[in-house]
């Protein structure tokens, strides 16, 4: 680009981040005129006179209008309009719409309402001018020809127009304090003049600091819908990414199957980084998405009976794999009765893995360790789980950052184990909902101990008493419903050699087929593969409709089901499946990469076997869910 372009570029671009600079040094000044002279001159036309003015320079509009409430029969009225000659038109399209309801409509929304115009052929705005105790008018305006309005307009419109409402209050309330005074005998005014004027003074405060604490409370609902299309958004794009992400690590563990039966061992390595590379994207991703409802306050837990064992099993049946991979010992103990807890199994297992996970990552050829207690604390009964390991510890200086958001060690082993900074932030906030905490101690170099403490009964709304001292630190975060745990995504299970099953019932008697529902070609193809390898008949429907129609000439002994589904949903499907009585002993077990929200966990708990999130299971998890179900007839190939 010659030196004279890029000399055009440059002025073309700073003329116009200037118009953009005075476009908003206008809209605050069009708000300091609306709020302090105009108030102060009482006088309703300069303040809408004003309002237009500032309209004018903000959208383009072809007719600006105001019609004013009319003190003695409450009507609307037109006061003004711009230009003159349109009075008899727009007093006309406002009569239609005060006839078809629009404008009773427009009187209640305290925001900008865009409504078509029978009579002008174009958009028109209606905005309600009056504050929350009395409405003073309506502002009605036709826009130009083909000019279209984005909500970057639409707000600062109504900024202006909510200052025009509240000028006109604060000219009402003069007036009427002036006509008051006036009926004042002499000898009053006189031993008042000075109360007045500071009672004058008081409500221009009143109703400036009003103005100023609204505006905040406006500020503040758009800062909590930002946040809540965030986290809605986030929620969304879980089913698109998982879905795919799914179906890649599926067709992995096919190829790694193959690879091991031709002894294939340097493809086979290949094929696990790309499995552990998906893993540990998808556990990246379900840390932002808990980061995002954490956020967004949109949390929620699921609290049932919880045989404490039996987590605690799974957790450590997830994590030996990786104490392997750096050549740990780990154990499990517990002291006291524990037996049970009414908490929410999902995030308990969540926060166990991950503390686990992080002590297996940072230790090497060392020891770790979980130990159970049951203890009574002020009078309630309460869990505690101790982690210790013998890694390498954290430093006194980083204690205190520990348990925020996107923060890390600066030491090499973090920066090769990676992460987002935010497992143990998500895990403190667990804690938290489910009534508990966590403490750490530890001293570098020589390995850390995280407590977590959470109460027997969940429901009961007990809480730690607050425990200060040094190298102390807490966290939370939040779970799901689903087989397995967000951490347990970080980590490939354990590859395992193909094994040899004896020949079940091959005759055709009896025999039962295995239905997969599932839409997406991919997911479907890799999930027939693995079905049919391990000796399962199989049967493939794309929709809840083809589903239906498949379990009266299939008559399968399994579903396999997908939530999202064109047509009849997942959901639809079960209701249907549940009216028919000839199918209410066919087990149901859902594999979704729908983020499921509290009552659809609930719902789902009642009308299915179990619940696996997509991307988030191996194929030997899954295999070994089947078998506890439905047996194969052939031998695997």
């Amino acid at each position: 680009m010659e030196p004279s372009e890029k000399k055009d570029v440059r002025i073309g671009y700073l003329e116009k981040l200037a118009r953009s600079n005075l476009y908003e040094l206008g809209l605050l000044a069009s708000l300091g005129e609306l709020q302090h002279p105009a108030i102060l001159a009482g006088d309703t036309s300069r303040i809408l006179k004003l309002c237009e003015e500032h309209l004018k320079q903000l959208m383009g509009f072809k007719v600006i209008s105001f019609f004013m409430v009319r003190d003695d029969d409450s009507e609307f009225a037109l006061t003004t309009v711009e230009p003159v000659e349109e009075e008899f038109r727009i007093k006309n399209e406002v009569r239609e719409l005060i006839e078809n309801g629009s404008f009773a409509w427009a009187v209640n929304q305290f925001r900008p309402v865009v409504v078509a115009s029978s009579g002008y052929g174009k958009s028109l705005i209606l905005h309600v001018l009056g504050t929350k105790s009395r409405v003073r008018g309506m502002f009605a305006g036709v826009l130009e020809e083909d000019r279209t309005t984005n909500e970057s307009e639409l707000y600062p419109l109504s900024i202006i127009l909510q200052n025009t409402s509240y000028a006109l209050e604060g000219a009402a309330l003069n007036k009427m304090i002036s006509d008051q005074n006036k009926n004042l005998e002499g000898i009053v005014q006189e031993r008042t003049k000075t109360l007045e004027e500071q009672t004058c003074e008081l409500k221009q405060e009143i109703a400036f600091r009003r103005l100023a604490e609204e505006s905040l409370v406006v500020a503040k609902e758009e800062a909590e819908r930002a946040g809540r299309f965030k986290s809605d958004f986030i929620t969304k794009i879980s089913h698109e990414f998982r879905t795919p992400l799914n179906a890649i690590l599926g067709y992995c563990e096919i190829i790694q199957y193959e690879t091991r039966n031709l002894n294939l061992p340097k493809i086979d390595e290949d094929l696990k980084a790309i499995e552990v590379s998906g893993r540990h994207l998808l556990g990246l991703f379900n840390d932002i998405l808990d980061y995002s409802k954490m956020k967004a306050g949109v949390m929620d837990v699921n609290l049932e009976n919880v045989k404490v064992m039996s987590v605690v099993e799974d957790v450590m049946s997830a994590i030996r794999p990786l104490a392997r991979k750096n050549r740990n010992t780990i154990s499990v103990t517990q002291q006291g009765f524990v037996n049970t807890m009414f908490s929410d199994p999902g995030r308990v297992r969540q926060v166990l893995l991950n503390l686990l996970g992080n002590a297996c990552k940072f230790t090497e050829e060392g020891t770790i360790s979980l130990k159970v207690v049951s203890e009574t604390i002020d009078g309630g009964e309460w869990l505690t789980f101790f982690i210790t390991d013998t890694g390498i510890g954290i430093s006194e200086e980083m204690i205190p950052q520990l348990f925020k958001e996107f923060s890390q060690s600066e030491n090499s082993v973090a920066h090769k184990n990676g992460g987002t900074g935010l497992g143990l932030a998500i895990s403190r906030r667990l804690c938290q909902v489910l009534g508990g905490d966590i403490k750490v101690r530890s001293e570098f170099g020589r390995g850390s101990v995280f407590t977590v403490r959470l109460p027997a009964d969940a429901s009961a709304g007990e809480r730690l008493p607050a425990e200060q001292g040094a190298g102390s630190s807490f966290t939370n975060g939040e779970s799901s419903l689903i087989k397995e745990p967000e951490l347990a995504g970080l980590f490939p299970a354990e590859s395992q050699e193909p094994e040899k099953m004896e020949a079940g019932n091959s005759s055709g008697e009896n025999r039962k087929t295995i239905l997969v529902v599932e839409d997406d070609a991919s997911n479907r193809g890799a999930l027939c593969r693995i079905l049919r390898r391990e000796g399962w008949d199989v049967a493939e429907a794309v929709d809840g409709n083809m589903a239906m129609n498949m379990l009266e000439t299939e008559n399968p002994g399994l579903v396999l089901l997908d939530l999202v589904l064109p047509d009849v949903n997942g959901f639809d499907f079960l209701s249907k499946f549940e009216q028919n009585g000839h199918f209410g002993d066919v087990p149901v077990i859902v594999l979704t990469a729908k983020e499921l929200s509290g009552d659809e966990k609930k719902l789902l708990k009642k009308k299915v076997h179990c619940i696996f999130q997509k991307g988030n299971y191996s194929r030997s998890d899954l295999i070994e869910e089947i078998c506890g179900l439905i047996e194969p007839y052939t031998h695997p190939r």
